[in-house]
């Protein structure tokens, strides 16, 4: 019974980092869009703080990609 819950919870864990991760790209397309916006501070160039944003979103999906990583090993 005992492994039989912790695949289950396993499951549920891989799931939720799942969701996680599509949140992740989400938001990672969002901040590009917006940052290669022509309406935007520098055009379609992008500013520093576009550069910091985009940067940030990439390391959070990075960050639940390798939690997913961890919980199949």
């Amino acid at each position: 019974m005992n492994e039989e819950f912790k695949k289950v919870n396993s499951f549920d864990r891989m799931e939720s980092l799942l969701i996680n991760i599509g949140g992740r790209v989400g938001n990672l397309m969002e901040v590009a869009q917006e940052a290669i916006d022509p309406e935007g501070p520098l055009g379609k160039e992008l500013s520093d703080q576009e550069k910091d944003l985009i940067s940030k979103a990439i390391s959070e999906v990075e960050e639940k990609i390798a939690k997913l990583k961890l919980s199949i090993k």
